[in-house]
């Protein structure tokens, strides 16, 4: 069977996903795409979209709960087109009314984020920074190499749940614990050291974005969505790019610190066009 390039060939089971490679091609093309749209447009389309969101989750909840509440039809209309008026508009100014909540919430998550890159990448270059041991705790392995091992281990429990004929409900609920396993333990192998540097930046880096996303929600939603589109169709591009075999760039030899530039580039250039766009539309 011919391996997937995005596949790496020599972990454990890899032979056994392969198959299930091309699978993963049509969300990276979708991450590309939506990616390039946050990236040039994101602050201009995000406050619309929670609107929107809001108003359909408004009428979502109203269809489901009017038909309880009443009885039959109001002029003509069936309780279930009611509630769904009722709730849309509900949604639609809870959405309007939480729009600065939402980004103080997104503003943090995205800059702890950052915060938390910035700093594995600064204990990569530190003695021991990340000295991660394996499962076992015979050997030291670099946090690649264990989170491609853990990613791995709860891809076969999965693989192995549905080959068992396990219930939708009983494979959720074990990749929850597979998942959340294996988290643990990644998180017990790091140095304790390099545990209160990771947490205390995501800390203050979380802070940071909350009160930025709080106080200028505007602005905001424009470095938020630069951040996450440039990041989403930088990885969606690297992954399409191994998928097709267009050899452009080796991942490897970019190492974390190029790839951490890289990132910080677009994002800065996303974040100076969408300004360039807000102001000249003002």
């Amino acid at each position: 069977m011919p391996t997937d390039p995005t596949i790496p060939g020599g972990l454990p089971g890899a032979t056994e996903f392969a198959s299930y490679a091309s699978l993963l091609h049509a969300p990276a093309l979708i991450g590309l795409i939506v990616g390039l749209i946050l990236w040039l447009v994101g602050g201009r389309v995000l406050k619309p979209a929670v609107v929107l969101l809001g108003a359909a989750g408004g009428a979502l909840a109203g269809s489901v709960i009017a038909p309880r509440l009443l009885d039959g039809s109001i002029a003509g209309a069936e309780p279930a087109w009611i509630g769904m008026a009722v709730g849309g508009l509900i949604g639609l100014g809870a959405a309007v009314a939480v729009f600065r909540v939402a980004m103080a919430a997104a503003g943090a998550g995205v800059f702890a984020a950052v915060g938390i890159l910035g700093a594995l990448v600064y204990l990569n270059f530190q003695p021991g920074g990340l000295e991660l041991r394996d499962q076992g705790g015979a050997q030291t392995v670099s946090l690649r190499d264990r989170v491609v091992e853990s990613a791995t281990r709860v891809a076969m429990n999965s693989a192995a749940d549905r080959a068992t004929g396990a219930t939708d409900e009983e494979q959720s609920a074990s990749l929850h614990a597979a998942a959340g396993a294996e988290a643990k333990s990644l998180w017990a192998a790091v140095p304790e050291e390099s545990r209160l540097l990771l947490a205390s930046v995501a800390f203050a880096a979380g802070l940071a974005g909350m009160l930025i996303g709080a106080l200028m929600p505007v602005r905001a939603a424009s470095i938020v969505t630069a951040l996450m589109g440039s990041a989403v169709a930088l990885a969606s591009a690297v992954w399409l790019a191994g998928a097709l075999q267009i050899q452009w760039v080796e991942p490897s030899r970019v190492g974390p610190v190029g790839w951490l530039a890289a990132w910080a580039m677009l994002a800065a250039a996303g974040v100076y066009l969408q300004g360039s766009r807000r102001k000249a539309a003002a």
